[in-house]
């Protein structure tokens, strides 16, 4: 049952008040799930839903804080970015996400990555061959055709759940000549997505104090909806981190093995007041993590060779400082801190992750990657380089 993103519904029926929210579009049932419902729950996290329509969350200003009464969406702004192609085609979350992806399996799963079923190679096949419309569990897309043997035109088609249309579905196979990167050896090692993606969304620290102080006269912080009552102590989020679309996402390796764009999971700054209304400690860094993600903001046009190859930020070793961004600067750490450094030269992870079998590049695939053959844009006379 759809709701509208103001939670208002837009039906005629005299029982559906327009004016209050929480209410569904209107009375009735439907298998076409649009994009904005499934928003409703993956705005936050990796930001799926948000990133695949273009929005980037955006740093709170002013009254889009949470110390102020609101009307945003999800309760963030949001600034525009550059959305998924198969969004830009029409296509939604329906259209490739299965069943079992949405509603499980019968079985209980630690992380939802575990259960994705989809691969980009189920639809758009593989340099050597066409799509199969079969699942990394060996399951049939029900909305995907592929036309009958023998198919020299390479005719794979999707008809959308939500609106019915058919899509013709490109496919690598048929490419005249294969782009950089398409060799086997690389895609062997290297998610589709990891070269196809726009941006990532990124957020570098946020300073969070909670505070424990016995006040004689109790100041109520929030309200606890178990005890149902006001809490007189609390934690508040006094500083928000620098957000910002990257074009060129740290790189690591997601629980296939493969390498995939990361992104900070969480970097809280954590100030702590005891009951006596003494800091203990201030802007201690606790839990720092980064995160294989799938960005969902595919595009056409791959990020450069060099951008990964040649480019030691993307190998883990960080850039990013106070110099660089001078917000950091706020959360009190050295000068040459670098907040997006997850792995040292030698190889030693610099920061957690929470998806058991991701980890960051080893030393000697940094070398690998800094040593392989790729194509370098660079000046030259008369044209491009190789």
């Amino acid at each position: 049952m759809p709701y509208a993103e103001d939670g208002r519904s837009q039906s005629k029926d005299v029982a559906m008040n327009p004016a209050k929210v929480g209410r569904p579009l209107r009375h009735q049932l439907t298998k076409r799930i649009a994009v904005t419902q499934c928003a409703a729950c993956h705005n936050g996290g990796s930001r799926a839903a948000m990133n695949f329509r273009g929005l980037m969350e955006a740093p709170p200003e002013g009254p889009q804080t949470f110390t102020y009464d609101q009307d945003l969406l999800h309760g963030h702004a949001y600034t525009r970015q550059t959305p998924d192609v198969h969004f830009t085609r029409g296509l939604a979350c329906i259209d490739c996400h299965t069943e079992r992806e949405m509603h499980g399996d019968g079985q209980v799963y630690a992380k939802r990555h575990y259960e994705v079923e989809i691969r980009c190679e189920s639809c758009h096949g593989t340099p050597e061959r066409l799509a199969t419309g079969i699942t990394a569990q060996g399951r049939r897309l029900r909305n995907v055709f592929v036309a009958s043997a023998p198919n020299p035109t390479g005719t794979v088609t999707l008809v959308s759940k939500l609106t019915g249309r058919v899509h013709s579905v490109p496919q690598l196979a048929t490419l005249a000549t294969q782009p950089a990167g398409h060799e086997p050896a690389h895609l062997a090692k290297t998610e589709c997505f990891t070269c196809h993606t726009a941006w990532a969304p990124t957020c570098y620290g946020c300073h969070i104090q909670a505070d424990y102080t016995a006040y004689r006269t109790p100041v109520t912080v929030a309200f606890d909806h178990l005890s149902g009552a006001h809490a007189t102590r609390g934690w508040f989020r006094l500083t928000p981190g620098v957000r910002f679309a990257d074009p060129e996402p740290v790189l690591g390796v997601n629980w296939r093995g493969k390498v995939v764009p990361f992104v900070p999971r969480a970097q809280p700054l954590f100030t702590y007041v005891n009951a006596e209304g003494r800091t203990e400690y201030a802007f201690r860094k606790l839990g720092f993590a980064h995160n294989p993600i799938v960005p969902h903001t595919v595009v056409r046009q791959s990020r450069t060779c060099e951008s990964c190859h040649a480019n030691p930020r993307a190998l883990g070793l960080g850039l990013f400082t106070s110099r660089e961004h001078p917000k950091l600067g706020e959360f009190r750490q050295a000068p040459d801190f670098r907040w997006d450094r997850i792995v040292d030269e030698a190889g030693h992870p610099q920061q957690v992750t929470t998806i058991e079998g991701a980890r960051p590049l080893t030393r000697a695939e940094m070398e690998r990657i800094r040593r392989a053959p790729y194509k370098l844009t660079m000046p030259a006379q008369g044209g491009t380089a190789r």
